[in-house]
């Protein structure tokens, strides 16, 4: 098991490695030395991972590079459609088509919490959700090991 010494003395080297725990636990370490807690698991016979902690601190820096300068000192009722289009275009046109939809979602999911208790009369986000470009998902290249590893064609 992990102690908190050894996440401590865990540093960065050249490549990714991870420190297992139990139970499917590991700390991630990066070159960059950013340390992430990722639990491994099985669903319908696939192994995967999930991260642990991130998407939080994530999203709080996505908001405070996005929204919190346009709108967040603004009253919740304040915000219009324009402001909310307004942030999404102009977060798109700096190449960020991802933080424009982690943006879109993060605001809708705000209003819908201040309509529910009555703290905002309506969703400034759900007029204007058409108003972006679908996201795309870009897959990362495989590195030489995984082509190796699984055969040229790619195939296991």
């Amino acid at each position: 098991m992990l102690t908190d010494t050894h996440c401590r003395n865990a540093n960065p080297k050249p490549r990714l490695y991870r420190l297992t725990d139990h139970r499917g636990r590991c700390l991630e370490v990066k070159p960059s030395g950013v340390k992430s807690w990722r639990y491994r698991f099985t669903l319908d016979g696939k192994a995967s991972m999930f991260a642990l902690g991130v998407t939080k601190n994530r999203r709080l820096d996505m908001q405070e590079r996005v929204l919190f300068g346009e709108i967040g000192q603004m009253p919740i009722r304040a915000v219009t459609r324009a402001h909310v289009l307004g942030i999404l275009q102009h977060t798109v046109k700096r190449g960020a088509p991802t933080v424009a939809a982690e943006a879109r979602h993060t605001m809708s999911v705000v209003f819908e919490y201040t309509v529910a208790t009555l703290r905002a009369d309506s969703d400034p986000v759900w007029p204007v959700r058409k108003g972006l470009p679908a996201n795309t998902t870009q897959h990362k290249k495989r590195q030489d090991s995984e082509v190796l590893r699984h055969g040229a064609s790619g195939t296991g």
